[in-house]
């Protein structure tokens, strides 16, 4: 079934996430994050509508911002990642609270640069796994990223070398029992995350195949 029999989609918009609920009642959270660096949490109640046709405002976007992904919130830390390597990690709490159509706050300090992705974490995700351009890969033990608070920089998880650039495409958040689909050269492949190396912060990654 089509997204468009149940809601409409208007043009220029895409889904970045969709959570099932089973109880607008029981006191979850969603966080939203965006690709120039705002965030923030909203009580799911806020969600109950009484039509479902007609889809609803979940964040104030400012101009030229997106929103880059949506976390149900089942944790107490949040890493947000950018495109130039950079991880910063801290206490949800930290985040307020607010109404539907509330701009949120700012989540980290960006300078000439954007957020690749975010999420809330717990105690079942080891690790950042980050995914090049140049067909590499490499894991990141989320304990190894520094807590601070709230809008700062955060540290370099990724360095690319001058003489060879690399671009980092995604970021994901994962458990080694996990398994992700790779499409490289219009292929789609299925790797156990296990296989790819956890290294130094600053390292581009091993290939991957």
């Amino acid at each position: 079934k089509h997204i468009n029999t149940i809601t409409k989609v208007s043009d220029g918009e895409k889904i970045i996430k969709s959570i099932a609920v089973n109880d607008f009642k029981n006191n979850d959270i969603i966080t939203i994050f965006t690709k120039n660096g705002m965030v923030k949490r909203t009580n799911i109640e806020d969600y109950i509508v009484t039509r479902y046709t007609k889809p609803i405002t979940t964040i104030k976007l400012k101009e030229k911002d997106e929103v880059i992904n949506a976390s149900l919130t089942i944790g107490d830390e949040v890493i947000i990642t950018t495109k130039n390597g950079y991880a910063l990690k801290y206490n949800t709490e930290e985040i307020p609270v607010v109404g539907l159509k509330a701009s949120g706050v700012k989540a980290i300090n960006l300078k000439d640069d954007e957020v690749l992705n975010a999420f809330v974490t717990n105690k079942n995700n080891e690790y950042i796994t980050i995914f090049t351009n140049k067909k590499t890969a490499k894991r990141v033990k989320i304990s190894e990223i520094t807590k601070t608070s709230r809008a700062k920089k955060g540290s370099l998880i990724f360095k690319s070398p001058k003489s060879k650039k690399y671009e980092i495409i995604n970021i994901l958040s994962n458990n080694s029992k996990d398994e992700i689909g790779l499409k490289i050269d219009n292929k789609i492949s299925f790797i156990k995350i296990s296989e790819i190396n956890i290294m130094d912060k600053l390292s581009v990654g091993g290939t991957i195949h």
